[in-house]
């Protein structure tokens, strides 16, 4: 016998679907933010906290408008000009999008890192690195890095220190928030792409 619906009946279904699904997002948003707590740990605030590395990674913070940089990502280039003036590096990998993906960061970031004071020579430019999990994986894959100091805001450094970790690169993340004495950004987006980088690892390693 075919059983029909009535509206109260629809109702309550699409309110228990509605109500599952929300469920469902907030365990898994939960378990990403769960899983890179550890990351606090292996991010500083200061330069004399910082070991002496091979190669500072800036990672790309964005463009506004064409030919205008997001303030984030000026703030992390900024961080790596004077991490490489203090001597701590002696590399700066700029890790960002070439334009092929979105908008052209990476030479905005390299011209602002080279008029900083940063010879030339000095700074490699990854312009394939469109999400923060390529950028981690092609330091370990295209540049056989397996030990970094990271550049970012302290809310995206949990991420990279993660996502790294789980490709073979070790990281040691500085927050350039921090750095310039500036409030902590808390951005609506970071949950759930911590959730898309959970996603990306389980890819990676199955």
């Amino acid at each position: 016998m075919k059983y029909n619906f009535n509206i109260k009946d629809k109702q309550r279904f699409v309110v228990i679907v509605i109500v599952s699904l929300l469920f469902c997002v907030s365990v898994i948003v939960a378990y990403a933010e769960i899983t890179m707590l550890s990351s606090n740990e292996h991010i500083v605030d200061t330069f004399d906290q910082l070991p002496e590395h091979q190669v500072g990674v800036v990672f790309g913070g964005g463009m506004d408008a064409p030919g205008i940089q997001s303030q984030d990502q000026k703030d992390r280039v900024t961080l790596g000009i004077d991490l490489y003036k203090k001597s701590i590096v002696q590399t700066l990998l700029l890790t960002g999008d070439d334009g092929s993906f979105r908008a052209n960061e990476t030479e905005y970031m390299r011209a602002q890192a080279v008029y900083g004071g940063v010879p030339l020579y000095i700074v490699e430019v990854d312009g394939k690195g469109f999400r923060t999990f390529e950028s981690c994986k092609r330091l370990k894959e295209e540049y056989n890095y397996t030990k970094v100091i990271a550049v970012s805001q302290r809310y995206h450094l949990k991420r990279i220190i993660y996502l790294c970790s789980q490709v073979g690169v070790e990281v040691t993340g500085i927050a350039a928030d921090d750095y310039l004495d500036k409030k902590a950004v808390s951005h609506f987006r970071e949950p759930f792409a911590r959730v898309k980088g959970i996603i990306d690892v389980i890819i990676y390693n199955f």
